[in-house]
């Protein structure tokens, strides 16, 4: 797929993740900002901030020349987790912090910081410090994702750094990125949620963007600080005779979308079970919400499809015409975004989840009711949650062959008409999922980013799908998909599947 057909494939996520709310933000920084320490600091490995890798050296070096030694320049200048703490000091965060009645305002919530301004182990404990400001604005920086540096930063540089084990660099609080399974987990860490990094109901009601991650489409987005040909080396089963040589064919965009499919529905039963153990007997929220927490709600309306509740309510309505599928009306529809097409993915693997009598299955049936048993989802949630982490601990030294990518493909637009019709989350999903697949297909096909490429016809079809799941200009919800009827999805499902064929 082509640079620009890339982009168009990826703007859905970007949008619907909000993450434009970071760009043109040029906020004039409090001059002390408190930070959020651990309750056992000594006991933790401590942030010492990106200073420490600024270096030309090091890793400050010019981008232009090589990407490797310049990613804390690559990440300064181009990467949108470096704004993730000025975000908090735009208007639409501080009046969520308004409406949600937060004891601090936004910058100084650890509510809010646990995900926009990392700077220990999360989540934040309740009580606040203003010792370590400077790190706290640095927003989502190098030790957000590769750990905590004050054990592991000396050591990194030396020479035997290389042939310790990854375990071996765990025990420094280093983290490995390079594996695909643990890169993955940390991106849903927050992208997804996580027990004291969560995104709820109240904080959407609020007017935080929905969360809506995909791992392949936004690490398509991330300025790369890193060396790519040693990810495609890796997805591929081969070994780079010389570091940065180019690897021709390798099925990346589809082992990372397999990845991200495992993790994302991992780190959401981690969520769900987490509000099932602790939330309380009300499902409402205190009169005053506290700034350093999430407080935990049974069940959770965030998990649930948005649409489902906030359309019209006009009768005789599309939704009535077109049906509700395989759910009785009234039923919640439950996992609308980070669940339909983790089967799909399983089925690259060893172990398929979509059995009628599996943890899949049983969960969504019963969160599909008003009031769902917390023992019954907590017992389904946690056996699918197993399987999951063996799936994905298989992707992530699993090649994928050719055949089998191209056949995940096929089997996505066969089925992708039925989930469409479920709802935008779904339909949304499978262009995405698409998207990746076809990506991989291509490379590993060796066919080139031409128009006259057999791929062009297939990436032309996929962006006219895109198209149909765009938001109208001045809304944000799918209204216009909403109304479409379902055979315009279909239709275009066949049209992908006749171009993709005749390659």
């Amino acid at each position: 797929m082509s640079r620009f057909a890339v982009q168009l494939s990826i703007a859905i996520a970007a949008m619907a993740a909000g993450i434009a709310v970071c760009r043109g933000v040029e906020p004039t920084l409090p001059v002390a900002v408190p930070v959020p320490v651990p309750a056992k600091a000594d006991q933790l490995h401590g942030f010492v901030g990106t200073s420490s890798c600024t270096a030309a050296g090091c890793h400050g070096g010019n981008p232009a020349k090589s990407v490797v030694g310049s990613e804390h320049t690559v990440w300064l200048q181009h990467d949108m987790h470096a704004h993730a703490y000025n975000v908090l000091l735009n208007e639409t965060s501080q009046r969520m912090a308004k409406l949600l009645e937060l004891e601090k305002p936004a910058h100084e919530s650890p509510l809010c910081l646990n995900c926009h301004g990392p700077v220990s182990e999360a989540p934040f404990p309740a009580s606040i410090a203003g010792s370590h400001a400077d790190l706290v604005t640095e927003g989502v920086s190098c030790e957000a994702c590769h750990g905590a540096a004050s054990k592991w930063l000396g050591p990194h540089v030396r020479a035997d750094w290389k042939t310790k084990s990854v375990a071996q660099k765990a025990e420094f609080g280093y983290r490995d990125t390079k594996d695909f399974w643990q890169r993955a987990k940390l991106c849903a860490d927050c992208h997804v949620g996580a027990p004291g990094r969560d995104v709820n109901h109240d904080l959407y009601a609020a007017g935080h963007p929905r969360l809506f991650f995909e791992l392949s489409a936004f690490h398509s987005m991330m300025p790369t600080h890193w060396d790519r040909q040693t990810d495609r080396a890796k997805a591929a089963g081969v070994q780079q005779a010389v570091k940065g040589a180019k690897v021709e064919k390798s099925p990346l965009e589809a082992q990372l979308w397999a990845i991200g499919q495992v993790a994302s529905a991992e780190a959401a039963l981690d969520l769900l079970i987490h509000r099932a153990k602790t939330s309380g007997a009300s499902t409402g929220r205190p009169e005053k919400y506290p700034s350093s927490q999430v407080v935990p709600a049974w069940p959770e309306l965030a998990e649930t499809a948005c649409f489902a509740c906030h359309h019209d309510l006009a009768s005789p309505s599309w939704r009535q015409a077109r049906g509700y599928s395989n759910r009785k009306p009234g039923a919640a529809p439950w996992g609308t975004w980070l669940l339909p097409l983790v089967p799909n993915a399983a089925a690259l693997g060893s172990g398929g989840i979509s059995e009628k009598d599996g943890p899949l299955m049983a969960l969504s049936h019963e969160m599909s009711k008003p009031l769902p048993d917390r023992q019954v989802a907590i017992g389904h949630a946690e056996a699918l949650r197993t399987r999951l982490n063996l799936l994905g601990q298989e992707f992530n030294t699993k090649s994928l062959s050719a055949d089998a990518v191209s056949a995940a493909f096929l089997k996505i637009v066969s089925e992708g008409g039925a989930l469409s019709n479920k709802s935008w989350d779904e339909a949304t999903q499978v262009y995405l999922s698409l998207v990746a697949l076809n990506r991989a297909h291509r490379d590993m096909q060796g066919l080139a980013d031409t128009a006259t490429s057999p791929c062009a016809e297939t990436i032309s079809q996929l962006c006219e799908l895109r198209d149909v799941l765009k938001f109208e200009p001045g809304f944000d919800s799918p209204l216009k998909y909403l109304k479409t009827p379902d055979a315009n999805i279909e239709e275009k499902l066949k049209q992908i599947r006749g171009a993709f064929e005749a390659k």
